[in-house]
């Protein structure tokens, strides 16, 4: 047995995916004009064709790590490259507890109260959380 993709020609899509004892006819038996049979013992429904060769589709981006935390020296760098460091300086230096929690703080982790202020007061979106994250952790 052999796997054939059925293509339509027409939208240059793989309709499906048959097994034939033989080589079957152009158009397959139980297909109409415009529809073909190439022979490719991997291909699925989900690959392409381009008039000549069957594609598999690309493979999926892999997921992309977002830290849970970051140093301050690395949130320092990634405010700054995105012209927000001032912004979050003058927030901690206006409230003395954040400013203690800062200066104490190793490390900020996202889910701490600190952090979460911060957040809140730049008015950040968890897409520039995760984007401010990534990039504090490559920087250092």
């Amino acid at each position: 047995m052999s796997r054939f993709a059925i293509i339509d020609t027409a939208t240059k899509s793989v309709l499906t995916v048959i097994e034939y004892e033989e080589p079957p006819s152009n158009p397959p038996p139980g297909f109409s004009e415009g529809v073909i049979a190439v022979q490719n013992e991997d291909a699925s429904a989900d690959w392409t064709w381009d008039g000549h060769t069957l594609s598999a589709p690309p493979a999926a981006p892999a997921p992309v790590f977002v830290p849970a935390s970051a140093s301050k020296l690395g949130l320092k760098r990634a405010l700054g490259e995105i012209g927000r460091w001032n912004e979050a300086k003058a927030l901690m230096a206006s409230n003395a507890g954040v400013q203690e929690e800062w200066d104490l703080a190793i490390e900020i982790k996202r889910a701490d109260p600190l952090a979460q202020i911060i957040i809140a007061a730049m008015s950040l979106s968890e897409a520039d959380v995760d984007a401010i994250l990534i990039r504090a952790a490559a920087l250092v």
